[in-house]
């Protein structure tokens, strides 16, 4: 997740003081779509250190 979106559920957080289950949904769908993106971006640098 980029810094400034998670300073953006940062900020929502202190101005509501807690969050919604859809900001927590949003959260974990974007965590989680990232973590794939840089799982198959590793991937491919790996494959290509191996290749040289």
């Amino acid at each position: 997740m980029l810094p400034e979106r998670l300073a953006t559920f940062g900020d929502q957080y202190r101005e509501q003081r807690y969050l919604t289950r859809s900001q927590l949904y949003d959260i974990d769908y974007e965590f989680s779509t990232h973590a794939v993106v840089d799982t198959r971006v590793w991937t491919i640098f790996e494959r290509f250190d191996e290749n040289g």
